[in-house]
């Protein structure tokens, strides 16, 4: 697996503990904003120190909408989506895929969020991706309701494997890619692995 892909997997993490994210935030379920609390010293490395963060941001708002339209928040300089940590803070569980009914990224009402299957979330992006053709080597299987990986090589398309999720798809891809076109697939490779940050998976 190359750098950037093991990055990008990392980049796939849960949200911290529920009792530590309510420690951080505040959250207005009926406007979907996150304002920062005074945080306790436990979480800072000196009362110095706590005192200056609580000086600076407590009871502020906190986030920024990213290129992708999703809403980033950091914690101790790691970033989350700040609907998977509200998630985290309203229900106490990591959702692997919380779906936005409006389709609207930023809007983290909590009327507006739902946790959905594997499936569910495949089918709402359907429309964007496949029908785009956003990814290299990565298609809609229709009669599965799967993704299909293949890659090209020499004067045929090899078959890589029929994926679930969109993202092991891509990754298989990427990785059969690297494997098959060494230094000449980096181009493939980054394009797939920018259109996965795009859509914050």
């Amino acid at each position: 697996m190359s750098e950037l892909m093991e990055r990008l997997v990392m980049n796939s993490k849960p949200a911290p503990g529920a009792e530590f994210l309510r420690e951080c935030f505040s959250y207005n379920p009926d406007t979907g904003e996150l304002f920062w609390n005074a945080r306790p010293v436990s979480h800072f490395k000196s009362e110095n120190a706590c005192s200056a963060w609580n000086g600076r941001y407590a009871n502020n708002p906190c986030g920024c909408i990213r290129p992708d339209g999703y809403v980033k928040i950091s914690v101790n300089k790691v970033s989350y989506l700040a609907h998977r940590v509200i998630w985290k803070m309203i229900t106490g569980t990591d959702s692997e895929f919380t779906d936005h009914i409006n389709g609207i990224k930023s809007d983290n009402r909590l009327a507006n969020l739902r946790d959905v299957t594997m499936t569910e979330n495949n089918r709402n992006m359907v429309g964007g991706l496949a029908s785009e053709n956003n990814f290299i080597g990565v298609y809609w299987h229709q009669q599965r309701s799967k993704w299909m990986a293949r890659i090209r090589c020499e004067d045929s398309e090899r078959y890589i494997g029929i994926y679930d999720d969109i993202k092991i798809a891509v990754l298989a891809y990427n990785a059969e890619c690297e494997r098959v076109h060494g230094e000449y697939g980096k181009r493939k490779i980054e394009h797939n692995l920018n259109k996965l940050r795009e859509l914050g998976l």
